[in-house]
């Protein structure tokens, strides 16, 4: 069931005089419930070199072309002062990151992907791992089991030379994520407000003659200029690419054509580190045909039937078999459609649940107060187009909440494009 939305009543900016997102509150809940997660699991201290799970417990925002274990947290279960191992200037880091003490700030060993070769790889893992077994000596935990999340096999090796007892963290951090606070669940509200500069700008940008580049072109201008931290890609599908769905191919110079139907998923584009997942369907120059509004009754009505069967203690398989099955696509397994889905989102862009017809009912996930997911079906004819929605929610008491406000009722039609009225 749905649940009123609530809206943001602020801009992305810090003020003075009001609260907005607390960002010092929502780095505490965020390190407070990954530690509380490390204990559950067993696990007395964590290195943590994914983007996602090193900010989640820092707070401090990773470089984002740098591979992992070349940067990362070192979380202890028992002590709420992780250290981070970053890039650049030390004094600089510490100035930016005050929450951190200063001599928890530390130089990254930087191993530079496979440019330096295997042997000077080897050295800087060694190098690594010997200062991480000094901080667990120095805090008696040298004995006990030793997270990391997804490190390289060579640091792995160099930890495991060192003598530790190493296990998975990913489950334990996947686990801490899965629940917002109110301040998180706001940075995904506030992503969603980011996109929606780009929307306006591919519903004035969408008409016969232009690209496909240059529409998402204008998408990403307007989200960098109006304060997006990073963007993952303005993914635009026209015409005959709308079906079947062409992955990775996108945005392509495919010029738009009268009576094209066109798709965007505005996807990883981030307030915070919080990313966006968010597609809508149009359908330039003219009115969509009777054959094209069945198609998109197609899309729409099976997602909503799924945000209605979430709801707390419901579980993934109550919601997944609203999902078309894939004789409803002349498919022949659940695979060949697996983008008809819902998909836990946060810092990453696929998180704790996942809601798909291909695993849930075998392997259900309960949902519970707190989880975000994007949720987003398909469908479409070979011959005609496809069409594709998404939205964000949130599973509030009773339901689930719409963080994202772009109308999708029907398929969305410029008014400035069409040749036939």
């Amino acid at each position: 069931m749905e649940t009123e939305q609530r809206r943001l009543c602020f801009g992305p900016a810090g003020v003075d005089f009001q609260e907005r997102i607390n960002f010092g509150r929502m780095r505490d809940y965020r390190k407070n419930r990954a530690l509380a997660k490390l204990k559950d699991h067993g696990i007395a201290a964590a290195l943590l070199t994914t983007s996602e799970n090193a900010r989640y417990v820092s707070g401090v925002k990773m470089p984002l072309h740098v591979g992992a274990s070349e940067y990362g947290a070192l979380a202890f279960a028992e002590d709420p002062d992780p250290i981070v191992y970053q890039l650049g200037a030390q004094e600089q880091q510490r100035f930016h990151a005050s929450w951190i003490k200063p001599e928890n700030m530390r130089c990254a060993y930087r191993m530079w992907g496979l440019g330096m070769g295997q042997s000077a790889m080897e050295f800087k893992a060694k190098q690594f791992a010997k200062a991480i077994k000094q901080d667990l000596i120095d805090r008696h935990l040298e004995k006990e089991k030793f997270g990391v999340d997804a490190v390289s096999d060579v640091l792995k090796s160099s930890l495991e030379a060192e003598g530790l007892h190493i296990v998975s963290a990913a489950n334990a951090l996947m686990e801490a994520r899965a629940i917002k606070s109110e301040d998180e669940i706001n940075c995904l509200r506030m992503v969603g407000a980011l996109v929606d500069t780009a929307w306006w700008e591919v519903y004035h940008a969408l008409r016969p003659g232009i690209s496909a580049r240059e529409v998402a072109a204008r998408g990403f201008d307007a989200l960098i200029r109006n304060g997006a931290e990073a963007i993952g890609m303005v993914a635009i599908r026209t015409g005959p690419d709308t079906a079947p769905i062409n992955l990775g191919i996108s945005p392509t110079d495919r010029i738009i054509q009268y009576g094209d139907l066109v798709y965007l998923d505005i996807w990883g584009v981030q307030f915070a580190g919080y990313r966006s997942c968010y597609y809508r369907t149009f359908k330039v120059g003219c009115k969509p045909t009777k054959k094209e509004q069945e198609l998109y009754k197609k899309t729409r009505d099976p997602l909503y039937a799924v945000m209605d069967a979430i709801k707390p203690g419901a579980t993934t398989a109550d919601a997944a078999k609203h999902f078309l099955p894939p004789s409803a696509f002349g498919a022949s397994s659940e695979e060949e459609v697996f983008y008809n889905l819902c998909h836990g989102i946060g810092l990453a862009q696929y998180e704790i649940p996942i809601t798909s017809r291909t695993i849930s009912d075998k392997y259900p996930q309960v949902y519970e107060k707190g989880m975000t997911m994007a949720c987003e079906t398909y469908f479409g004819d070979p011959w005609v187009g496809g069409c594709q929605l998404e939205n964000v929610i949130v599973v509030r008491e009773n339901g689930y909440e719409n963080l994202y406000t772009m109308p999708d009722e029907e398929i969305i039609v410029p008014e400035h494009s069409l040749l036939v009225r």
